[in-house]
């Protein structure tokens, strides 16, 4: 499976369990099949996916070494 690199505008890290999360739509999961096992609903918010105005349906967990944070000057 190839795997894509999806940029987030919306992106938190927690630091009690070491991990990012970000609110995502249905049509960015399905996009950028980010198919995961840690997904939980979200009601109130904004899809973190950057460029996308979509109220948010799930949050979605990444482990830390899943994500390079990218300088917000790029």
């Amino acid at each position: 499976m190839n795997k894509t690199q999806v940029r987030f505008d919306d992106l938190v890290f927690d630091k009690i369990v070491n991990h990012y999360w970000a609110p995502v739509c249905c049509e960015c999961i399905e996009k950028h099949a980010m198919y995961h096992d840690e997904i939980a609903p979200a009601q109130g918010t904004i899809c973190g996916v950057e460029g996308c105005n979509n109220e948010a349906d799930y949050y979605i967990d990444f482990p830390q070494e899943n994500v390079e944070p990218v300088d917000a000057t790029e």
